[in-house]
């Protein structure tokens, strides 16, 4: 029998906020570093293989730990995190870089669209992979029931 507790049916907000704090610091400032971002803008080889790994690693790894942390059943969480991520980029990256070199915002939208729902999806994977292995490995704590 699966237990249900009135938590896991509505939307954790802390877990969001959680999941985008630790987007911001694990997942985006490695990139950010790895691609120069805080130096001179230059991208090695090897910097390129771990922001492409990490691009897609990160967005995994990084929900099965909020999922596997939480309680409860935190899936959608890591996932609007993620999505809210990939929006606070592209706003940054619009400001700081794009102003200068890139074309108008609308020949973004797809490629903005399609990040979100790569992020969204993986994020998903991420939790649902977290929250299982909360489900396998974490020890259930004693029952009052008795």
């Amino acid at each position: 029998m699966t237990e249900s507790t009135p938590q896991s049916k509505k939307l954790q907000w802390e877990w969001v906020g959680i999941t985008f704090v630790m987007y911001m610091i694990c997942y985006l400032l490695p990139i950010l570093f790895a691609g120069g971002v805080f130096g001179n803008f230059i991208v090695s080889y090897k910097a390129g293989i771990f922001i492409g790994a990490w691009s897609f690693g990160g967005a995994v790894v990084l929900p099965a730990i909020a999922g596997y942390s939480s309680k409860g059943i935190t899936i959608l969480e890591p996932a609007i995190a993620g999505v809210g991520l990939v929006a606070l980029w592209y706003v940054a990256y619009r400001v700081f870089i794009a102003r200068y070199i890139a074309a108008g915002v609308s020949e973004d939208i797809p490629f903005l669209v399609s990040f979100m729902v790569i992020i969204f999806v993986l994020s998903l994977l991420g939790a649902w992979l977290g929250e299982r292995a909360q489900k396998l490995w974490r020890t259930k704590p004693p029952s009052n029931d008795q």
